[in-house]
């Protein structure tokens, strides 16, 4: 069954399906339910046939208990996995809010993930609107049966490892709704506005609220559910500690400080691996980040910065150190410059540096891995290597230096992009620098990230050349 922008089909199908079996008591508006007490049977049906829709006390918006869906089957449900409640007495008129945290463990990304569905039962879910994270692009996105397509796209793509708080302000009276996103602690932005209701919310047969993670390969924690009526500003005022969203240009990071999954630098994806803070190697002071994958390629962990304000004129330069202990079974992309690895889909942008399963250095140009000036080279094991990269973002040519151990610099690359990925680093579309351990075993460290006008920069010092120097350097001659 085909489930996407045109959903009239699978709709007709899914109206004559069986609700779940509903005897739990009915919450009564106002409410809020942060699940610290009680059974999760009280207030909520859970469907559990065909995965799992159960209390933890794994993660927590707030408290030491949310709940936790996941779906184990194949193909896809509207009602399996699934959690549903019944809410009495919502107000036919004036303005309501409808709050939920969600935290996503794995993002599948081949269809769309019900995180918030305000009607029916199960069959009836989309009468008045669902809230998603949308197939392919991770953004929220909202649907309901009268307006018949998806509306949306909000810009903020939803990541693993992090809390997410929804709002959605329904107008009793003009019939329509607003989709509100706030990441971890940062400002609550408008993500999607006036969209049209598809039924009045608590009028007969479309008072339940559910979330669902409808296909394999999805699975995510909800915390704090709310229905009570709406009393701020249009848009409600952002909560007290906006979340840095964008590197200062110039600067430095040394990470001594742990980033944690959220603010400037993000640790993202730990389910399938490490992305962590660590003092086990460093190249300067005590600490690193610690980047490992252990299997799969869902939920890859990675590190991952937004470089947006970095000048879109002239040369800039980006320099940082590495500590490889492993190579892998797939490329490591230890430096990707361009899209997310939620939008790698979109084929590579910019550039990307990388070590192929073979244990050597190559670079992505969006068109092909190119092997190094002078051919292959192979990656130095358990020593630091410092990075150097200088972008001519006018002429949208770059150029890549390493250094091994304290050893003098070596150029590997100096390149043109490729037409279709003629980009400056920290454009608007494509602002990011991830470093991702994308094959199974690979396993490093990463320090020292700086970015700077070209030539202007402190570099890391290079310290005494350690015991394996000149051998890996007799090997390069």
């Amino acid at each position: 069954m085909f489930h996407g922008r045109f959903l009239a089909i699978s709709m007709m199908i899914v109206l004559l399906q069986a609700g779940i079996a509903h005897s739990q008591a009915p919450y009564t508006y106002p409410f809020t339910e942060n699940f610290e007490s009680g059974g999760l049977n009280d207030n909520w049906a859970p469907a559990t046939s065909e995965g799992i829709a159960q209390l933890s006390t794994d993660q927590a918006n707030s408290g030491s208990r949310s709940v936790f869906l996941e779906r184990t089957q194949s193909a896809h449900s509207y009602t399996d996995p699934a959690i549903l409640a019944a809410v009495d007495g919502i107000p036919q008129t004036g303005k309501i809010e409808v709050n939920a945290s969600i935290y996503p463990v794995t993002l599948d990304g081949s269809n769309f993930i019900h995180v918030l569905a305000l009607g029916g039962n199960t069959g009836n879910a989309y009468s008045c609107v669902t809230v998603a994270i949308a197939t392919g692009s991770f953004q929220l996105e909202a649907f309901n049966f009268d307006q018949g397509f998806w509306n949306g796209g909000s810009g903020i793509v939803i990541e693993t490892d992090q809390w997410y708080h929804i709002k959605v302000v329904v107008d009793q009276d003009a019939d329509i709704y607003s989709v509100f996103l706030t990441v971890g602690n940062g400002s609550e932005v408008l993500v999607i506005q006036n969209g049209t209701l598809g039924a009045k919310f608590g009028s007969p047969d479309n008072n339940h609220i559910m979330s669902f993670p409808f296909v394999p390969g999805n699975s995510y924690y909800v915390d704090d559910v709310s229905v009570k009526a709406f009393t701020g500003d249009t848009p409600p005022t952002p909560t007290p500690t906006p979340m840095p969203v964008t590197l200062d240009f110039p600067a430095c990071e040394d990470f001594e400080t742990d980033p944690g999954p959220a603010g400037v630098f993000q640790l993202l994806g730990h389910t399938s691996g490490v992305a962590e803070w660590s003092t086990d190697q460093a190249r300067s002071g005590t600490r690193s980040i610690h980047l490992r994958k252990d299997s799969g390629n869902s939920d890859v962990p990675r590190l991952q910065v937004n470089l947006s304000n970095a000048p879109q004129t002239g040369s800039i330069e980006v320099e940082f150190d590495t500590y490889f202990v492993t190579t892998a079974t797939n490329f490591i992309q230890f430096g990707h410059f361009g899209n997310k690895q939620t939008q790698i889909t979109d084929g590579y942008k910019i550039m990307t540096l990388g070590i192929n399963p073979g244990a050597e250095f190559q670079a992505n140009d969006g068109v092909a891995w190119l092997d190094p000036i002078g051919g292959p080279i192979s990656p130095a094991l358990d020593m630091w290597t410092h990075h150097r990269l200088v972008f001519d973002q006018i002429n949208k040519l770059w150029s890549y230096w390493q250094t091994v151990d304290g050893q003098q610099e070596l150029q590997l690359y100096d390149q043109e992009l490729t037409a279709d990925n003629a980009i400056a680093v920290g454009d608007e579309a494509f602002p990011w620098f991830s470093s991702i351990p994308f094959g199974s075993g690979a396993d490093y460290y990463l320090d020292n990230f700086c970015i700077h006008v070209a030539g202007a920069g402190t570099p890391t010092p290079t310290p005494t050349p350690g015991p394996n120097a000149v051998e890996y350097w007799e090997l390069l001659e």
